[in-house]
């Protein structure tokens, strides 16, 4: 136990010396420049792998009849996409039922509801109008 208890130490110390010296190696300026430089790259990687025509696909199948997209603002961070959205909804059952299929979806969480209020719109007179906020992540 003492021998396998040494050897342990001995890896311990050995791989804190190795991470010690690649913070140093990452430490220097040329290769902080680059390690920030690779996390802008990646950046724009993860934004051009989400799947933007899907998350409207998804948000397409929980949309109840009565509800229509007024504004949308999607903003995409790693793998999810953080959305604020502006909703009309005809009445009440309608909003009812689009709040409640957007709890249910696997896809869309964190659901935040901002404001309500009754369009002042003439063309819309009665419709709701909702502005909410939710994460949008598909794996």
């Amino acid at each position: 136990m003492r021998v396998t208890t040494a050897q342990s130490v001995r890896d311990i110390n050995q791989l804190e010396a190795e991470r010690q010296q690649l913070e140093n190696f990452f430490s220097q300026p040329e290769n902080a420049k680059l390690h920030e430089r690779a996390a802008y790259v990646n950046t724009i990687l993860d934004a051009r792998s989400f799947n933007w025509t899907r998350m409207f696909m998804d948000m397409e199948k929980v949309l109840p009849e009565g509800v229509r997209v007024l504004k949308i603002e999607p903003k995409q961070t790693a793998s999810q996409a953080a959305v604020r959205l502006t909703i009309g909804a005809a009445n009440e059952e309608c909003k009812r039922k689009f709040l409640a299929a957007l709890e249910q979806s696997d896809a869309f969480s964190h659901l935040q509801l901002s404001s309500v209020h009754a369009d002042q719109q003439p063309a819309a007179a009665g419709e709701l109008v909702l502005e909410l906020t939710f994460i949008y992540s598909r794996t």
